[in-house]
C-alpha cells in the first residue's frame, strides 16, 4: 500500500514538475517572437510601441486566465474527484500549446493569444495536483509534503527557461525553431495526461453536492476574504507574494542598472538562489517543522522578509548581496509552504481543491499585477518599486502580527 501511495504521489509531482517547465519554457521565446523578430507573427505591425504592447498582452495573458480559471477548476476537483480534473487539464493544456505551435507556422497572433489563454485556463493540474497530495497526506507529513511540490515547482520553473533556450538555438539541437519549445510542452502534457489516466488511483471520488457555475471562481475567492478563517490569511498571502515577487522579478533589473551586471552574471545570481530555495525546503524545512508550528514560521518569517529586502537594498556590497539572498531564498520557500499549509488547515478534505485553486488565483493576479506596477512606479524613480515592494512585505508582516485568533468554521 505504501509502494502504491508512493508511486501516486511520484505521478502528482511529475505533473507539478512538468507543468512548471511549460510556464517557465516561454520566457525566452516570446521575445524573440516579438522582440528579435525571428517570425513573421509581427508583419502587420511595423510601430514599436504597438509590439511592446501586444508583448505585455500575450504575457500577461496566461496569469489572468489562471486567475480565472484555477478556483473553478480546483472547486470541479471537488466535485467530480482528482483524476478526471488532472486528465482535462493536461490534456487542455496541451492543446493551448498546440495551437501555438500552430499560431507560429500560420504567424497568427490571435491564436497565440488563443492558445496561452487555454494553458492558463487549464493550468488548474497544480492546484488540483496539491490538493490529491493533501488527500493521500496524514496530518503530520502535509507541510513537508506540500513544501516538496514548492521545491519541485521552483526545479521546473527554474529548467524551463534553460529548455528553451536550447530548443530555439541550432548551435544546441539539429532542427531548433521557435516553435520547437511549444511542441515539447504538448507532447509532455500528452504523456502526463495519459500516465495519470492508467496509473494515477483516485484519490478523492469527489462530492457530487458540490455546485460549481460561471461565477464559481470569484465566488471562491470572494469567500476566501470573507470567511473569518481565511480572511486575514488570503490579506497577508496576496500582500505578501504581491512584494515578494515584485521584488525579486525587479531584481535582474536592479542588478543591470545599478550594479552594471552582465546578463550571464544575473542568471548565476538568480540561480543561485534557486539553490538555496530547493535546498531549504527538502532539506532545511522537513526539520523545521518538526520543532516549530506553521503559525509561528509564518510569523517569524514575515518578520525577517522586510527586513532582509532592505538591508538587501541599502548595503551596496555586491558581495554581500550574495551571502544575504541565500536566508532570503530560506524564509520565502518557509513562509510560502506554511501559509498554504494553514489555507489547507482552515477547510476540509472536501474543498481542498477549491482552498488551493483560491491560493492558484492569488498568486496569478499577484503575479499579473506586478509587472504593471512596476512600470508605473520605474516611470517616476527606478527606486520606487523596490520601496513599494518592501511596504508590500511590512504591511502583510503587521497585518498578520495584529490579526485576531478565530476559529469559526468555513460555510459555502
Amino acid at each position: 500500500m505504501r509502494n502504491s501511495s508512493s508511486s501516486h504521489l511520484y505521478l502528482l509531482y511529475l505533473t507539478i514538475f512538468i507543468d512548471a517547465i511549460g510556464l517557465g519554457i516561454v520566457f525566452p521565446v516570446m521575445p524573440l517572437l516579438f522582440i528579435n523578430h525571428s517570425s513573421y507573427i509581427l508583419n502587420p505591425f511595423n510601430n514599436l510601441y504597438t509590439q511592446d504592447i501586444l508583448l505585455g498582452l500575450i504575457l500577461s495573458a496566461f496569469p489572468f486566465a489562471m486567475f480565472l480559471g484555477s478556483p473553478v477548476i480546483g472547486s470541479i476537483s471537488d466535485k467530480i474527484g482528482r483524476k478526471k480534473t488532472l486528465v482535462a487539464c493536461l490534456i487542455g493544456n496541451g492543446l493551448g500549446f498546440f495551437l501555438c505551435v500552430v499560431a507560429i507556422k500560420v504567424d497568427s497572433i490571435s491564436l497565440l493569444f488563443v492558445g496561452r489563454i487555454i494553458s492558463g485556463l487549464t493550468s488548474g493540474s497544480v492546484p488540483t495536483a496539491q490538493a490529491a497530495i493533501i488527500d493521500l497526506s496524514p496530518p503530520e507529513k502535509k507541510s513537508v509534503r506540500l513544501g516538496l511540490t514548492s521545491a519541485t515547482n521552483g526545479i521546473g520553473f527554474a529548467l524551463g527557461p534553460l529548455l528553451g533556450g536550447v530548443f530555439t538555438n541550432s548551435n544546441f539541437i539539429h532542427g531548433a525553431s521557435i516553435s520547437l519549445p511549444f511542441i515539447f510542452c504538448f507532447v509532455l502534457s500528452v504523456i502526463n495526461a495519459i500516465l495519470i489516466a492508467f496509473l494515477f488511483k483516485e484519490s478523492y471520488q469527489g462530492n457530487a453536492q458540490q455546485k460549481v457555475g460561471i461565477f464559481t471562481g470569484i465566488q471562491n475567492i470572494i469567500g476566501a476574504f470573507k470567511f473569518k478563517k481565511t480572511g486575514i490569511l488570503s490579506i497577508v498571502f496576496f500582500l505578501y507574494i504581491l512584494g515578494y515577487f515584485g521584488f525579486m522579478q525587479y531584481l535582474s533589473i536592479l542588478l543591470d542598472v545599478v550594479y552594471k551586471q552582465s546578463a550571464t552574471n544575473i542568471g548565476k545570481f538568480l540561480s543561485y538562489y534557486a539553490v538555496w530555495f530547493v535546498f531549504s525546503l527538502m532539506v532545511l524545512f522537513p526539520q523545521a517543522v518538526k520543532k516549530f508550528s506553521t503559525k509561528g514560521i509564518i510569523t517569524t518569517c514575515l518578520l525577517v522578509q522586510p527586513c532582509s529586502v532592505l538591508i538587501f537594498l541599502l548595503v551596496n556590497s555586491l558581495t554581500f548581496k550574495w551571502f544575504i539572498i541565500g536566508p532570503m531564498a530560506i524564509a520565502f520557500s518557509f513562509c510560502y509552504v506554511s501559509i498554504m499549509t494553514e489555507f489547507s488547515n482552515a477547510v476540509g478534505a472536501e474543498e481542498q481543491g477549491k482552498i488551493m485553486g483560491v491560493v492558484a488565483s492569488l498568486f496569478a493576479l499577484a503575479w499579473g499585477l506586478i509587472p504593471s506596477i512596476s512600470g508605473i512606479l520605474q516611470g517616476i524613480n527606478i527606486m520606487y518599486p523596490l520601496v513599494f515592494f518592501v511596504l508590500l512585505l511590512a504591511s502583510s508582516a503587521i497585518i498578520n502580527l495584529v490579526q485576531k485568533k478565530y476559529k469559526e468554521p468555513i460555510r459555502n
